[in-house]
């Protein structure tokens, strides 16, 4: 059950806090007379002998930010009483106190490339199979090494696993279908590698699963309606692949869902409506594909948002009004579509907005809602490149004191820049706490005092 793999968890992450070996000795001989936990950071250098096998009383090794090098011994096989085995050449202080259920990922999204390890450097060669002899172990992280190799199915032996952490390495191959006897995993982490393949239907077993992270890596095919199985799932993250098809509507089930990632692939087709269940979604990236129709009004259901980031896809219809109800939002970029009709009013009701973007949308139309004044945190407003009429609202000047850019060229507008943000264009006095303001427009068409064309180039009247 759910309870008895989360108790699993949290005894192997106990069992740092007794009998820790802190002492500076020659390894491994001289660890013999230490407790059954064994932790180094920064301290260690060199290959791992294979003399690591005489550790048999060990039930936690820990060697991470140190300057290993070389193959991970068979020995390592030897040491079935572990329960835990780090060897991340990731910086342990970057991360701090290792939670329940984050063993140390770093919680930003991150885009593909190793900036929390240190490419090129750590343990090499392939993740030997004899580590599938480990049968008590719960945690296992290899992550931030130069891994080459396939991902070896022995691995599935670990069935008292619940966490896998092979992130930042070089590994190669699909990911094999074996691992979905792991029916107790809380978290899987192999992004940043070369995996390739269609994920496998058994990864619908980890139905205890919380952290999923797949990103960055070269998978292909669909996503499985499988995953509507992982109702548990917190985060799902599957960027920057070459995945096909529609994103599946069992992707619905997942309520507790608070990340979902998708960005950068080549999915094609609608949102599916069923997206008005994740109730506690926070962060919905899926920009970078081919996904199409309109914006189902369910998402005025998804009142935990704060980024909803779908650009430069293929979306059409309106803008629904029912965004107004996600008052929790920060972003909403849905630049470079093929959105029509006028911006909703009721994006004024998001006064927790930092950052709005709705560029280039050819067939955006119709005036500047004077209720965008009422975005009092907002730090960029991007609607160039779209068929905006009229005139800029004098309520924008309640904009000035957050306002950094206003990018509004290549639109019809008219008349003149309200004064407050006219005057506000490169003032010297409050650089130091406040960006610049970056105002862009059609000068021919709109006056003002200074400011600046869609090319960045100064002009002044």
């Amino acid at each position: 059950t759910t309870t008895t793999t989360t108790t699993r968890l949290r005894r192997a992450l106990l069992l740092q806090q007794v009998e820790c070996c802190t002492c500076i000795c020659e390894w491994p001989d001289e660890l013999q007379g230490c407790g059954t936990v064994i932790e180094f950071g920064n301290e260690i250098e060199g290959t791992i002998p294979t003399t690591i096998g005489l550790l048999t009383h060990v039930t936690s090794l820990k060697l991470y930010s140190n300057d290993l090098y070389g193959t991970i011994p068979d020995e390592f096989g030897d040491l079935t009483n572990l329960r835990y085995l780090s060897l991340w050449t990731g910086t342990q202080n970057e991360v701090g106190d290792v939670p329940i259920y984050q063993i140390g990922r770093p919680k930003i999204l991150k885009r593909c490339g190793r900036e929390n390890g240190r490419d090129g450097e750590g343990l090499e060669g392939t993740i030997p199979s004899s580590l599938g002899r480990l049968t008590m172990l719960n945690i296992l992280t290899l992550a931030d090494n130069v891994f080459t190799g396939t991902i070896p199915s022995e691995l599935a032996l670990l069935t008292n696993l619940v966490a896998l952490a092979l992130w930042s390495n070089d590994l190669t191959g699909p990911l094999p279908d074996e691992l979905g006897r792991l029916t107790d995993l809380l978290e899987i982490y192999i992004d940043d590698n070369d995996i390739s393949g269609e994920i496998p239907t058994e990864v619908g077993m980890w139905t205890s699963l919380t952290h999923l992270d797949f990103r960055c890596n070269d998978f292909t095919g669909f996503i499985p309606s499988e995953f509507g199985r992982l109702t548990r799932l917190y985060e799902l993250n599957i960027p920057a692949q070459d995945m096909i098809g529609t994103i599946p509507t069992e992707l619905g089930l997942l309520t507790r869902l608070t990340t979902l990632e998708l960005s950068s692939n080549e999915f094609t087709g609608p949102i599916p409506t069923e997206f008005g269940n994740l109730i506690n979604l926070i962060w919905l990236d899926i920009p970078a594909n081919a996904i199409s129709g309109s914006i189902p009004t369910e998402v005025g259901l998804m009142t935990s948002m704060e980024w909803f980031d779908l650009p430069n896809s293929e979306l059409t219809g309106e803008i629904p009004t029912e965004f107004g109800l996600l008052t929790k939002m920060t972003e909403l970029n849905l630049r470079n579509n093929n959105l029509v009709g006028e911006i909703p009013s009721e994006l004024g009701l998001l006064t927790n907005l930092i950052i709005l973007e709705l560029a280039r949308n050819d067939d955006l139309s119709g005036p500047l809602p004077s209720e965008l004044s009422q975005l009092s945190q907002l730090v960029s407003l991007e609607l160039q490149d779209c068929s905006l009429t009229g005139t800029v609202p004098d309520d924008y000047n309640d904009l000035e004191e957050t306002l950094g850019r206003f990018w509004l060229y290549q639109n019809n507008l008219v008349g003149t820049m309200p004064g407050g943000l006219d005057n506000l264009i490169f003032d010297p006095t409050i650089v130091n706490f406040r960006p610049v303001m970056d105002i862009r427009i059609d000068c021919e068409e709109i006056d003002c005092f200074y400011c600046a064309d869609r090319d960045g180039e100064e002009c002044i009247d």
